[in-house]
């Protein structure tokens, strides 16, 4: 099950300049030279060296784009094809059987509906819900909010995952500019209690393809995009901790400039994909993250060690001065472990299809594909 979540201003925003952006396209944008293709392209999936070449390569794709669009015009979404993209250690009790469908076993997903033993847990309209499943009838036991007490700063509450007795409930809080992970434990009555909250610097990571979060033994797994900003710059996720009302802890990086990979894609736009891990069984609420560039259109799967991300160019589509051209054929898959390992990548043509019913990925495109320890590739039928 889907929450709902009402259009926001900022995305209305968002679609009217994508779509004076594609009205404005000139017949002829000036094409690309075959040393700014290379310039900004990267043959080895690999980190960058040093604070100052992540830089470099940050403003050199601002300026071949403001070259472009002072020069013949801007080359996003001209002509091109739409893909889609959008507290102390425990031991758990034993699963409990998953009423979410799920795409893998033994991989948890997010859902507004949950059962724990003989309650159901019900996340809506901002709050926790309790029911007792009893003989032939469901009694409600327990409200809570979903944020944490005296927090005021709006969030949009969108899933929730179950962790023995503990449950985390993910949401989106514009005011932060963060996801915000909220933590309560479940006693034997049905109560619920407030553990903590925490909030993960990113943009608005809502879907209605795909859930964000993945619960993978006692691991949170978050893929959050983030959006380089204009002027060259880069945001890299942060960790906060709520403290009291609207207080929080100071940001903390998970993750820095030096960790984070080349884009081996060309684009003029690039995302930082991000993997975020958080270990639930610590006895401090922890994160790490993976980093890499690459184009905005994706598509993610989670398995019970890595998580695969489908990239291809999307919206972008340019010509190069040989007469070559990006096309949304031109994809590559990356996988991403969940020990923290380096990437993987490999090339594929076209982009994943989804279920009309769900939104979400069929997991058969990916199960074609295995991805042996020896790291070779082998692929049958078409995507």
């Amino acid at each position: 099950m889907r929450p709902s979540r009402r259009p926001r201003s900022h995305h209305l925003v968002t679609g009217l300049l994508l779509a004076l952006v594609i009205s404005a396209c000139p017949p002829e944008p000036r094409a690309l030279t075959r040393a700014e293709v290379e310039s900004i392209t990267f043959t080895r999936l690999e980190r960058f060296s040093s604070e100052a070449e992540l830089d470099a390569h940050l403003a050199r794709v601002e300026a071949i784009r403001s070259s472009l669009a002072t020069g013949g015009g801007p080359v996003i979404g001209c002509g091109g094809e739409h893909a889609d993209g959008e507290p102390s250690p425990q031991t758990p009790d034993e699963p409990e059987p998953s009423i979410t469908h799920n795409q893998e076993a033994g991989v948890d997903e997010g859902d507004i509906v949950k059962a724990v033993g003989d309650w159901f847990v019900v996340l809506r309209r901002g709050r926790l819900f309790t029911v007792r499943q009893g003989e032939g009838a469901l009694e409600p036991v327990t409200q809570v909010d979903a944020h944490a007490p005296g927090f005021t700063r709006g969030t949009w509450y969108d899933e929730m995952l179950v962790y023995g007795r503990r449950i985390v409930v993910v949401g989106y809080s514009d005011s932060v500019n963060a996801t915000e992970l909220g933590l309560f434990r479940l006693d034997d009555a049905g109560g619920l209690t407030h553990e903590a909250t925490h909030f993960l610097s990113s943009s608005d990571y809502y879907s209605t393809r795909n859930y964000t979060s993945r619960l993978v033994g006692g691991t949170l797994v978050f893929y959050l995009p983030y959006h380089p900003l204009s002027g060259g710059t880069v945001s890299l996720p942060s960790t906060r901790a709520w403290v009291r009302g609207n207080e929080t802890t100071a940001w903390r990086p998970i993750l820095s400039r030096l960790e984070v990979f080349k884009p081996v894609q060309t684009t003029l736009q690039p995302m930082l994909h991000t993997v975020v891990r958080c270990d639930l069984d610590a006895a401090e609420f922890t994160c790490t993250a993976s980093a890499l560039m690459a184009p905005v259109s994706r598509t993610f799967y989670v398995s019970r060690d890595a998580v695969y991300l489908w990239v291809s160019p999307g919206f972008e589509w340019w010509t190069v001065e040989d007469g070559t051209r990006s096309t949304p054929s031109d994809s590559v898959v990356y996988r991403l472990p969940l020990d923290g390992g380096s990437p993987g990548r490999f090339a594929r043509e076209g982009y994943p299809s989804t279920s009309s019913r769900s939104g979400r990925m069929k997991t058969g495109t990916w199960m074609r594909c295995s991805w042996p320890r020896a790291r070779a590739i082998r692929c049958g039928g078409r995507s």
